[in-house]
């Protein structure tokens, strides 16, 4: 904290101090003397701000505004200064464009200084001047909002534990005083259960009010009907205070979120993304599981530290990109799906998340029991030793699956052997649909009156046959298609030069049939 030791006394302070029109202070009044705290939350955007200084009763005096945005303690980072700027007459406002970083979430303090020295640096001692920081709160696109406030549990408000089912839900008391955790060990419901929430209260919790929120529609906002509530009203100091949550019975299954908020003295309704005066809000992630589905792990920890999945591709299944550190901890992704064939082999590429040393698992529900323990459902495992790692999983559908729509899941776990339905430390669960079809309906035919043959420099694949019309597609050995396009000749060629070297099928559709023919392309 930097100290003007005659502080703001000639005139050199901030007459106020604005973002996007949200002001702090009154021009032609003094400033803060000697330091103005992180009391006044300003929530914004990716993008460009407008932020506005009124100099003070000095006419001339320095100006700069810096954001700490990787949070280390200082604001003397290369990109951390927003600007500057010297005043020439007294309470007159200037400008200044704050930039967001798209790719920053979280709570960042926002420095302003005024002194009559040059150059002006944010954390010299000066004589003259004032110095203010603010709290800058920007919302992560998978999260609920993010609330702040400065005041917490130093006034004897807020919450001192809470629990959950009676799960533990911890955290620490201090800055931003809201947390996002999940419980341990980790809270499963039902649609129509109740989650039995307890909040254990300060020093002057006679007046706290604790409010609940639950996103029951996962689209993380808490505005939604049944969202809001119930609240409890403190009576007393240290009190230990009891409420229960409703799950509805058309809630989706999955992971969601339970926020708990602690307001502060005084009563009024209020919605999910209000700042509290004092106390805490706290994000509880918790699994409704599926009555009529296999089973929803969750985990403690989830995606927080980078142990996710970045990708899964196999057929026509190609999700990739889709991890991030917070997101969720289980995706229904079976609107994607692939189709395979029994007795062929295939190779699962998963693409590892940011954390660099997890494990990877797959399997099937072959038979539809809505779970993942028979024979052959386990596909194998793979482990990262790097972030963003290509990974394989080959796999052979078994001889006698029946045919149909079969639901496949993929789990990243840390430190973790393969259990498709176990709570873990950390990671995600990703479920998705895989189409069986049996494999005489396109077993590779040598007598079939059409051939794929790769051209010897491996530029191409010459197709020939007769001229009656087909589709011919040409897909990787992961099942994944390349291209495909009618056929109604008795050549074509299909490029793949840019291809990389490996096995390729060359399938032929017509009415009534499927055919493949397996091809080798080396460059």
């Amino acid at each position: 904290m930097p100290i003007h030791t005659e502080g703001t006394t000639q005139g050199d302070f901030i007459s106020a101090f604005a973002i996007d029109g949200v002001t702090d202070g009154v021009v032609n009044t003094a400033g803060e003397f000697p330091y103005k705290a992180p009391e006044l939350a300003f929530h914004l955007a990716p993008g460009v701000h407008d932020l506005s200084i009124t100099s003070g009763e000095y006419a001339t005096d320095n100006y700069t505004v810096w954001v700490d945005w990787n949070n280390d303690g200082d604001w003397n980072d290369g990109f951390e200064t927003v600007g500057s700027f010297v005043s020439t007459t007294a309470f007159t406002a200037q400008s200044i464009q704050l930039n967001v970083p798209d790719t920053v979430w979280g709570w960042f303090t926002l420095r302003v200084r005024c002194a009559d020295v040059d150059p002006l640096l944010p954390c010299v001692e000066h004589t003259w001047g004032e110095t203010r920081d603010y709290m800058i709160v920007v919302n992560n696109p998978l999260l609920p909002c993010l609330t702040y406030n400065y005041a917490g549990n130093t006034t004897g408000y807020g919450i001192d534990s809470l629990k959950v089912n009676g799960s533990a839900a911890d955290f620490l008391p201090g800055s931003p005083n809201h947390w996002i955790l999940g419980t341990d060990p980790v809270v499963h419901v039902l649609p129509g259960d109740t989650l039995h929430v307890i909040a254990f209260g300060n020093s002057m919790n006679a007046t706290n009010l604790v409010n609940a929120y639950v996103d029951l529609n996962n689209d993380l906002d808490f505005d939604d009907p049944y969202e809001n509530g119930p609240y409890v009203q403190g009576t007393s100091a240290y009190e230990t205070m009891a409420f229960n949550v409703n799950i509805r019975f058309n809630t989706v299954p999955g992971a969601h979120w339970l926020r708990i908020a602690s307001y502060g003295p005084g009563f009024e309704f209020v919605y999910g993304c209000y700042d509290p005066v004092a106390g805490q809000v706290v994000d509880v992630l918790f699994i409704v599981d599926d009555p009529d589905g296999p089973c929803i792990p969750g985990s403690l920890h989830w995606t927080s530290e980078g142990d996710f999945i970045d990708g899964v591709q196999l057929g026509d299944i190609n999700n990739v990109g889709s991890g991030a550190p917070y997101g969720p901890a289980y995706t229904d992704h079976t609107a994607l799906s692939a189709d395979l064939i029994v007795t062929h082999v295939y190779n699962m590429l998963v693409t590892s998340g940011a954390y660099g040393s997890d494990d990877y698992h797959a399997w099937i529900d072959y038979n539809d029991d809505d779970d993942f323990a028979d024979a052959n459902e386990f596909l194998g495992s793979a482990n990262s030793n790097a972030a963003y790692q290509n990974l394989i999983i080959p796999f052979t559908v078994p001889v006698g699956t029946t045919p149909g729509n079969k639901r496949m899941r993929v789990r990243c776990i840390w430190n973790s052997g393969p259990d498709p339905c176990a709570d873990g430390g950390y990671g995600e669960t990703e479920d998705y649909t895989v189409n069986i079809d049996l494999n005489t309906a396109i077993a590779e035919n040598a007598n079939a009156n059409w051939s794929a043959i790769g051209e010897a420099a491996g530029s191409h694949i010459i197709v020939t046959g007769s001229a009656a019309p087909c589709t011919i597609s040409l897909l990787d050995a992961t099942g994944r298609l390349i291209s495909i396009r009618a056929m109604s000749q008795r050549m074509i060629t299909l490029p793949t030069e840019d291809l990389p070297n490996g096995i390729y099928t060359v399938e032929r559709t017509t009415d009534d049939r499927r055919e493949v023919k397996r091809v080798l392309i080396m460059h």
